[in-house]
């Protein structure tokens, strides 16, 4: 049985400035230095037992079945595209079948305020970045968030919001566009 807070956690260790920052690789993204998005969600649904010991880690396309399989609920988006998401939902960027390596993004939601934890090029490792600031800045792409089991979900410790060592939002703004001028991001 998962659990929420572990999953989170996961992502709180691990952001930078926090003292056991990781970097960003998509090359060497088997940790525990380096991660890439989907290694880093599929390493904390591991961790806090959503998914089981010696699971394969796959990327961001196969999130969307490996999710589904083990009785995550695609949230139903509203007609102006928003949807509720809780605490430890996973969001995945891009279009099911061709969302692989750069074709895609995913990450947490820490928070149900649109907070979210991801580990992103732009930072070089994890951050804590509003959803939809971001989401913007990587081009608006097709989106998917899923809820985890229903069983699973409950209440999520919070956090006292503190500055991290990490980019400002102009300089995350700057690097993302840069990024995807370049066809890095």
């Amino acid at each position: 049985m998962g659990d929420i807070n572990k999953l989170i956690d996961w992502f709180r260790y691990r952001i930078n400035g926090g003292g056991h920052e990781v970097g960003y690789s998509m090359e060497q993204r088997n940790g525990p230095v380096y991660y890439d998005c989907s290694s880093s969600v599929y390493f904390a649904l591991i961790e806090a037992g959503f998914l089981h010991q010696g699971h394969r880690i796959g990327n961001t396309d196969t999130l969307f079945g490996d999710l589904e399989a083990e009785g995550w609920q695609r949230i139903p988006l509203d007609a102006s595209g928003s949807a509720s998401v809780p605490a430890g939902s996973i969001f995945i960027w891009g279009k099911r079948g061709a969302s692989g390596g750069s074709f895609g993004h995913t990450g947490v939601f820490e928070d149900s305020a649109d907070t979210i934890l991801h580990c992103n090029y732009a930072n070089d490792g994890i951050s804590r970045n509003n959803h939809d600031d971001f989401w913007m800045l990587a081009g608006c792409p097709e989106y998917a968030f899923y809820a985890p089991p229903a069983p699973m979900r409950e209440e999520v410790h919070q956090v006292e919001s503190r500055p991290v060592n990490a980019m400002t939002y102009d300089e995350l703004k700057r690097a993302v566009k840069d990024a995807l001028r370049e066809g890095t991001a």
